[in-house]
């Protein structure tokens, strides 16, 4: 039994070094080296970045405020790409700036500010006219976007000045409608040692035709490919498409020509075929080592424990039946979109994002990955047979183990070792569930 225990920690130790060679392997698209003087021409906003209609218009301020508190925090930094955009209808002005280069107290800083939203609001709407520090609001969700960042709107009335023009800042953009109801949106980013801000706004009923995190993702992604500051991944993250995923090529991200596909099909078998041998000898023979796990492992034998406490008490208070299997199937199914969810770089639980992530992971390694053993427990009850599913304590500490290894060694998308789930039949666990 050891000497089976030592083979399996051998192969997991081979699974685990072509894990990491491969997931961290550097992209030749994105340059890994940092630039002392960056050459920001090519990461500011542009116009084909915006809906038909937008036109660069003159250097006017939206912001002015904002910009004027942002650059007297920065100390020495200064203002690049600074770059106006306007729709020929009047109601929207689209406004992108870069401020930096920032030293690292000047970085915590705006990383602390942007973690409190509550002041973050109160300092957009005290220096952004018409709302002076009143208007309704929200905070945006900018999951995935800079190392750090703050988004939100803010609606109000903006009363016109005797001219029949709003007081904006320095210089105004002809043609621009007066209206009374205005809504601004503001995201701000700091990658590496510069902070990238965005803010569009609308004047008028309705909604704002651009989005000022979307663009801003789009800045960002270009800062960082100009500082060097790879962010990887083969797409830009968003709302619904979030962070992990990015780092999975799709259809459209695969190269077409012929000879880069045999290169890639070829090094990918090869990487596969190891990997998932080493892996698979490494699970089972972990899953089959259950007992022996849990007497090393002391929290494992405690999570038995509660599990055991658990089984019985669904067993009493449902009286038998289907439910307490259909409950417990629920609950490995979810205990498997919640370990996999973690792998998402600040993963947010409550967000948009972090609630289509734990969906589309419970889906796809819960209920596609626990196939097997969910067709094994269906086949057993239709034939009324003692079966049901159940979870290892050792290999489920096993699995959140490795998944937070992959957070703490940035492994994307990551890995994760050990059988957390199992078929039970007769009372004895499957290694194979």
């Amino acid at each position: 039994m050891r000497r089976e225990l030592r083979a399996s920690l051998a192969a997991g130790l081979i699974a685990l070094l072509i894990g990491v060679l491969a997931l961290a392997c550097p992209r030749p698209a994105v340059s890994q080296e940092v630039a002392t003087e960056p050459d920001l021409a090519e990461a500011g906003l542009r116009v084909e970045d915006l809906p038909d209609g937008f036109f660069e218009a003159a250097d006017l301020f939206t912001i002015g405020g904002l910009t004027t508190q942002l650059l007297a925090r920065a100390g020495g930094a200064r203002m690049y790409e600074h770059r106006v955009f306007a729709d020929t209808a009047g109601a929207e002005v689209v406004e992108s700036l870069l401020i930096g280069p920032l030293d690292s107290a000047e970085q915590a800083d705006f990383d602390a500010s942007f973690g409190d939203e509550t002041s973050m609001v109160q300092t957009v709407a005290d220096a952004v006219p018409p709302f002076g520090g009143s208007g309704t609001w929200a905070v945006l969700d900018t999951t995935g976007l800079g190392d750090s960042a703050f988004a939100c709107w803010i609606s109000g009335t903006e009363t016109a000045g005797g001219s029949g023009k709003k007081a904006r800042g320095p210089g105004d953009v002809a043609g621009l409608q007066t209206a009374t109801q205005t809504r601004i949106g503001v995201a701000l980013a700091r990658r590496g040692d510069y902070l990238l801000v965005v803010a569009v706004t609308h004047d008028g009923l309705g909604d704002p035709i651009t989005d000022a995190v979307d663009l801003a993702r789009v800045v960002d992604r270009r800062l960082a490919g100009v500082l060097g500051l790879g962010m990887g991944g083969f797409r830009p993250p968003g709302v619904l498409v979030p962070e992990l995923t990015t780092h999975i090529p799709t259809v459209t991200d695969v190269s077409t020509d012929p000879a880069v596909i045999g290169t890639n099909l070829l090094l990918a078998a090869l990487a596969m075929v190891a990997f998932v041998v080493a892996s698979e000898v490494l699970d089972r023979t972990l899953a089959g080592h259950e007992a022996l796990l849990q007497q090393a492992i002391r929290p494992a034998r405690w999570l038995g424990r509660v599990q055991r406490r658990i089984d019985v008490a669904l067993t009493t208070r449902l009286r038998g039946g289907p439910w307490p299997d259909r409950l417990r199937l629920a609950g490995i199914v979810v205990i498997y979109g919640l370990i996999l969810s973690f792998l998402q770089p600040r993963w947010h639980p409550f967000s948009v994002t972090g609630v289509f992530l734990f969906l589309a992971m419970t889906l796809a390694a819960g209920v596609v990955g626990l196939s097997s053993g969910i067709a094994k427990w269906a086949a057993a009850r239709r034939l009324q047979l003692p079966a049901g599913l159940a979870l290892r304590p050792a290999n489920l500490l096993l699995a959140g183990a490795s998944t937070g290894l992959s957070r703490a060694f940035a492994l994307v998308p990551g890995l994760m070792f050990g059988k957390p789930e199992a078929f039970e039949f007769a009372g004895a666990l499957s290694e194979t569930p």
